[in-house]
Parts: structure tokens; sequence; C-alpha cells
């Protein structure tokens, strides 16, 4: 298929000719945007056949922009919908499935031939979210995959006050392919539902404890230590009892309001006492505002 300059996607057309096009443009990608009108039809077929991996759709975006569209107040902006050089849909998922909820077609700018790894810079008008990186990624269970291993990567940065810790979207992407044990990480994240089950612990918090765990071969004791804080296992002084009767304290805390921060530190000293096969005291988990990490 030889594609002339003035030749562009007609929703007029037959959705097969549509597609036809589309796929020419994805594999032939211009050197520049082009402005392409979609209608339902073709919108459709994308987030279909085309959008496998993309961040979860925004509700209300969707029926803000359906009803502009609807309405006639669409506008062209610098927004554009993007497709990849592996054939996907890589931005605008919430304005082809606004089209589609309106019936209605609408024009912007297209832009082809996106390498996947921009995923992590590109912006829609909301930022993406660490999570949403790892959602395009189609990491089950992203979100809390996305909690843990911020702060897992605090503590392998050696970061004792894991508030402080800043990463970018392009930080974790690149952690997360090159150096995350995804059987391992998932593991983190059933075994630290469980416990959050019984406890209300965070799982964030308990996952990357467990996932540091794994790292130092340590894993096997982890699950040990996990299964009897879920349980509610241990003697009086047991580093489980004292952990969670201090937690339940501060919770009740009125004028102290637990933070992450405060969760991190005193789950790390209970795992320190008990792989260490220390009983515990009330003060071995206290924590207070400016406590660094403790070594795990």
């Amino acid at each position: 298929m030889k594609l002339v300059r003035s030749q562009n996607i007609n929703p007029s057309e037959t959705l097969e000719a549509q597609v036809g096009l589309l796929d020419y443009l994805i594999k032939n990608a211009p050197d520049t945007s082009r402005i392409v009108e979609f209608g339902p039809e073709l919108a459709e077929y994308i987030l279909t056949n085309l959008n496998h991996k993309n961040r979860p759709r925004k509700s209300m975006k969707i029926v803000q922009y359906s009803r502009d569209m609807s309405d006639g107040k669409w506008l062209i902006t610098g927004e554009t919908i993007a497709f990849g050089t592996d054939g996907l849909l890589k931005d605008g998922q919430n304005r082809l499935a606004a089209c589609v909820r309106a019936n209605k077609s609408f024009v912007t700018h297209v832009m082809f031939g996106i390498d996947p790894a921009a995923f992590s810079v590109m912006d829609t008008g909301a930022n993406r979210s660490h999570s949403d990186i790892l959602s395009i990624m189609g990491v089950p269970n992203y979100s809390k995959v996305t909690a843990s291993l911020k702060l897992y990567m605090a503590w392998k940065d050696g970061k004792t006050n894991t508030g402080a810790f800043k990463i970018t979207n392009e930080d974790l992407r690149e952690f997360y392919v090159s150096l995350v044990d995804e059987d391992a990480i998932q593991r983190s994240t059933k075994f630290s539902e469980a416990v959050w089950s019984t406890t209300g612990y965070p799982v964030s918090t308990l996952g990357a404890l467990y996932y540091w765990a794994f790292t130092q071969g340590e894993e096997k004791k982890l699950i040990e230590f996990y299964e009897k804080l879920r349980d509610g296992y241990g003697k009086a002084k047991s580093p489980q009892k004292v952990l969670m009767k201090h937690v339940n304290e501060m919770r009740n805390d009125r004028y102290r309001k637990l933070t992450s921060h405060d969760y991190a530190v005193m789950l790390a000293r209970a795992w320190y006492n008990y792989k260490s096969g220390k009983s515990s005291l009330k003060a071995d988990v206290m924590v207070h505002i400016d406590d660094n990490l403790p070594a795990i």
C-alpha cells in the first residue's frame, strides 16, 4: 500500500479501510504528527485490539471528554494520540473511550513510532503515576507492588528516612526490568495481604520487608515471622506480640498519627529481634518522630 501525503483516515469509509490505513501509518511512521479524525468504530477497534498495556482509564475524564464531543465543544490542542513501534496505543485511551461513549467523531493530532520506553515520561494532562508505569507494563497487583518496591528501593539506597526518598517513573521502570524477581515480588504481595487482613499492617511495608528478606536469602525465615504475626502466635515478649501491642496502643493515641515511616521502623526492629532469636520489650519497638530506619 503506497500512502500519498493527502491520504488520511476517513470515518465514512469502511472499518476495514480505516484499520488498513492506520496499520500502514503504524508500520511506516511519518516524521511528524498527522491530524486524524477518529470515528467511534475505529476508536472501539483500537481500544479492543491495540490497548493491551496501558494504565487504567479515568472515568471522570471520559465523561468530561464525551460531553464536550457531544456538545460540539471539542477542540484540537497540542495533546496527541500516540502509537508505539510495537503497534500498540501509548497515549489517548480516555479520548478514544469518550469518542465511543459519545458516538461522535473527533479530530486530534496523532504521533506514530513512539519508543515504548517513553511511556514513563509521556503526559496526557495528568502525569503518569508510578503505579501507572507498572500497570502499563502488565505487572499483576501493580498498585501494591509499586508501593512495596518504592519502600524497598529506599532501604536499598541507604535512605533511613523513607519519606525523603524520591524516584522518577523511569527509575522505577528500569529498576523493575533490570533487578526485580517477578515471582518473588508477587509472593511478597500475597503474604503481605494475608498479614494485613488480621493486623491492619500496611501492605507496602510488609511487602518491602518481604522482598528485602528474599534478596538476603532469608525468605523462609521471614515467612515464618509473618505467619506468626498474622495468626497472633507467640509468647508475651515475642517480637510479634510486642510489636502489635505497641502498634495498637499508638493507633488509639489521638495525639500521634502513625506514619508509613513509623510502621517501617517498628516492623524492621521486630524482624531484627525475631531473626536474632531475641525476645522484645516495648522499648525495642517504640518509635519517635526523628527515628531512622534500623539495619535489617
